[in-house]
C-alpha cells in the first residue's frame, strides 16, 4: 500500500474517532427531531398543578416550559463548510392549549398532556418538537407517597429511554475507536519502516563514500 493511501486511511479513521462521540451525545434527550435545516431536542417535563396555574397567571408558561424541557435547537448550514452547525437563538411558539384548559379527571392525581414547540408560528407543519408534560396534583389533594411513586416512575422511564438510545451507539462507537487505534498503529509502523529504510540507505551511501 502506498504511503499516501495509508495516510488517507489514517485521516479518515481518525476523523470518525474524534467526531463520533459528538453524535452519541446528540441522542441524549428523550425527544430528538431532525428537520431539513434544524435539529431539535427536548425532555419530558413534570410540574405540579399549582405551578401550571401560577405560570398561566404570570404569563410565564411558555418560558418556563422551554426552560424545564431544556429545549435546544441547532441550525444546519449545508453551504458553509467552516461551520455546519450554529445554535438557534430565536423565539419558540408554544402550543399550550391543552395545558391551559386542563382539568383532572375525577379520581386522578397524575395526568400527561402534550405540548408542542414550533419555530414558525405561521407554518406549523415543519420545525417543531412535541414533549409530554406530566401534571401532578397539589399536595393538599393527594398523599405525598403517591407523588414520590409518580416521580420515581417518571424518572425510570427517562432513564430507560436514555439507556435504550445510548446502547444503539455503543457498539459502532467501539468499532470506530478500534479502527482509529489500528490505523494509528499502522501509520506509526509505516513511518518507522520508512525511517529504517532511509537510515539504511544513508549508511550504505556513507560506506560507499569511504
Amino acid at each position: 500500500m502506498k504511503r499516501k493511501q495509508r495516510i488517507g486511511i489514517f485521516l479518515c479513521c481518525f476523523s470518525f474517532f474524534i467526531l463520533y462521540p459528538v453524535q452519541v451525545q446528540a441522542e441524549y434527550f428523550t425527544h430528538h427531531t431532525d428537520w431539513t435545516s434544524y435539529c431539535m431536542q427536548a425532555r419530558d417535563v413534570q410540574i405540579t398543578d399549582r405551578e401550571r396555574k401560577e405560570w398561566i397567571s404570570e404569563g410565564t408558561l411558555d418560558d418556563n416550559l422551554v426552560k424545564r424541557s431544556e429545549l435546544f435547537t441547532n441550525r444546519f448550514h449545508a453551504s458553509d463548510d467552516t461551520q455546519y452547525w450554529t445554535k438557534y437563538t430565536g423565539k419558540y411558539f408554544v402550543d399550550t392549549s391543552q395545558l391551559e384548559a386542563f382539568q383532572f379527571p375525577k379520581g386522578e392525581n397524575v395526568c400527561d398532556v402534550s405540548v408542542t414547540f414550533y419555530l414558525d408560528e405561521e407554518d406549523k407543519g415543519w420545525n417543531y418538537i412535541t414533549v409530554m408534560v406530566r401534571i401532578v396534583a397539589d399536595e393538599s389533594t393527594y398523599q405525598n407517597k403517591d407523588e414520590k411513586s409518580s416521580q420515581t416512575s417518571f424518572n425510570k422511564k427517562e432513564t430507560h429511554q436514555f439507556s435504550k438510545e445510548t446502547k444503539k451507539y455503543v457498539k459502532p462507537f467501539m468499532i470506530w475507536n478500534l479502527m482509529g487505534i489500528i490505523a494509528l498503529i499502522s501509520y506509526g509502523a509505516s513511518l518507522y519502516s520508512d525511517f529504517k529504510v532511509l537510515k539504511r540507505y544513508k549508511e550504505k551511501k556513507m560506506e560507499g563514500d569511504c
